[in-house]
């Protein structure tokens, strides 16, 4: 999650001229602006108050923010880096620049930026989890695995760490791990259609397809354009020989964009009306 800044920082107690008020006034509407979601008005609000003071650290850090919102990383990142310089221990802006190599799939850079912010706060449990995330980018899982679990001790209700284990888990075919896994996170973010979607494809690895169905069910009624969700419940249908629960499965998820299934039983001639 990222954290805004509300109070306006100057380095140094540094101010150029008069415009320190000035500043404050953009500052503080740019951040109006930013709790409202208008990001391109908060990041010309910011980029004001840095013009009129360039000491302005919060400016270039929530800038950044804002940046990163409307995904534009690079932009978001230039704005990290401004607020590093000018504040090398603060742990949020290397988080939050990690947070933008990740969205660039950078993964090595946003590594090195969450163990950075782990060095500064060693409770930072999303740092943790998300340094996991880019770990399991590239599939050094069992790693991952330990920075969920580090995630987890220092948050027990981080359902995000036991979603992403339980995923890591998965990549390893530890389906019975990731199962306990997906349960928590379910347990704790019960709306959550992804933890039941991915907890149906463990249940599925194991051949348990009764589990496996009510999960995909259950992801379908959360999220009623769920094509992956769809096309799997309609496999398990296919191979238990309920073509025509399967063909409507097939024909949703192709509705939804998910093609695979429907092309296969068409071909196949197992499609039924």
């Amino acid at each position: 999650m990222k954290k805004i800044i509300l109070l306006l920082l100057v380095i140094g107690g540094t101010v150029f001229g008069d415009n320190i008020s000035e500043a404050q006034e953009y500052f503080n509407r740019g951040i109006s602006n930013y709790e409202f979601q208008n990001y391109s008005k908060a990041i010309t609000d910011f980029s004001k108050a840095i013009q009129l003071n360039p000491a302005i650290v919060a400016a270039y850090y929530n800038r950044g923010l804002a940046y990163s919102d409307l995904k534009e990383y690079q932009l978001s990142i230039r704005d990290y880096t401004k607020a590093i310089e000018l504040t090398p221990n603060d742990s949020d802006a290397y988080y939050n620049r990690g947070l933008a190599y990740s969205d660039l799939k950078e993964y090595q850079l946003s590594i090195r930026d969450y163990t950075k912010a782990i060095e500064l706060n060693s409770h930072f449990a999303n740092a943790y989890n998300n340094r996991g995330f880019s770990l399991d980018k590239l599939k050094r899982y069992s790693l991952a695995i330990k920075d969920f679990t580090k995630a987890i001790e220092l948050d027990a209700n981080h359902s995000k760490a036991y979603y992403n284990r339980g995923l890591a888990y998965s990549d390893l075919k530890e389906y019975q791990l990731s199962i306990r896994d997906y349960t928590k996170a379910i347990e704790l973010t019960p709306n959550d259609s992804d933890a039941y979607y991915n907890r149906g494809n463990s249940y599925n690895h194991l051949t348990d397809y009764p589990l496996a169905i009510k999960d995909y069910t259950k992801a379908i009624e959360l999220n009623s354009h769920f094509a992956n969700a769809y096309s799997s419940r309609g496999h398990i249908y296919g191979f238990k020989g309920d073509y025509r629960a399967a063909t409507k499965d097939a024909k949703k998820a192709c509705s939804l964009g998910s093609c695979g299934l429907f092309d296969m039983m068409k071909n196949n001639g197992y499609l039924k009306d």
